[in-house]
């Protein structure tokens, strides 16, 4: 269960991130493939499934750090979290709603989104003569 500091609103989130002083650390705990098509400004991408692995299981140690996991749910957050704290990490927080809330609340200048490459070039395909 979540306390009521640990699920952070969008808001809180974007004026840390804007006052960040090098200790905010955005994580996104999706797939490489959903962090490929958006995720918010300055995130790491770290998978659920990784958040205890070599490099990562170091990261969590920095006290003087408050990370901020999100998905697209704030529910696929909440496992990670839960893990985390029940390791005795207690500078983790969660993005309320997770990213899907955070998308319909915030200008767009926060998140992140690559620009779509087409797979065909179908101007190519239609004006070749047969």
């Amino acid at each position: 269960m979540l306390f009521s500091n640990e699920a952070v609103a969008p808001e809180e989130i974007m004026e840390a991130v804007q006052k960040d002083s090098g200790s905010v650390f955005l994580v996104d705990i999706r797939t490489p493939a959903e962090f490929a098509n958006g995720h918010l400004l300055n995130a790491v991408n770290i998978p659920a499934q990784h958040i205890l692995e070599g490099p990562w299981l170091r990261l969590w140690k920095d006290k003087k750090t408050i990370y901020y996991l999100y998905g697209n749910t704030q529910l696929e957050a909440n496992a990670p979290w839960m893990i985390l704290r029940q390791m005795g990490y207690d500078n983790v927080r969660v993005l309320q709603g997770g990213l899907a809330y955070f998308s319909d609340f915030s200008d767009s200048s926060f998140l992140k989104l690559e620009d779509e490459t087409a797979r065909y070039d179908f101007t190519a395909v239609f004006s070749t003569k047969n």
